[in-house]
């Protein structure tokens, strides 16, 4: 995160500062983390509603037909979540990103696959894991 508040600085830099002026680097710093973690809550609580609402189908997974809610939910968690690593970089925990993504195509490639049905057991077992296991891929400190 230092790199690019570094480079947004030196590319920002006014005539009547000088280069090594660290108040308005801390401060941009600062304000560029603060955007980090605002987006970073937003991926959370789209995540967490998402969670929710596979949860909430559980005695009626077969029979209930889905809204728009996932859709929705699942294009704020794709870009939140690519914003969040373009924020990152080059500072990427790629052993975490990349089996997230994998675990995001497979949930998307469900939800395509049974778009306007009902789920059926397996997939919407496969749902609940796959969203379980980016969670806790999600938590784990390496």
């Amino acid at each position: 995160m230092n790199e690019l508040a570094k480079a947004c600085f030196y590319l920002c830099c006014l005539p009547g500062l000088m280069p090594g002026d660290h108040l308005l680097l801390h401060a941009l710093n600062n304000l560029l983390m603060l955007l980090f973690n605002v987006i970073l809550l937003i991926h959370f609580i789209a995540f967490a509603v998402y969670l929710c609402t596979l949860l909430a189908q559980w005695r009626d997974y077969d029979t209930r037909v889905r809204g728009a809610l996932g859709l929705i939910l699942g294009i704020v968690l794709l870009v939140s979540g690519i914003v969040l690593v373009i924020m990152k970089y080059p500072h990427v925990n790629y052993y975490k990103v990349v089996p997230k993504t994998g675990l995001f195509a497979l949930v998307t490639i469900l939800n395509i696959r049974y778009g306007g049905k009902v789920y059926s057991r397996w997939a919407y077992y496969t749902l609940i894991v796959a969203t379980l296991l980016a969670a806790c891929i999600a938590v784990v400190r390496v």
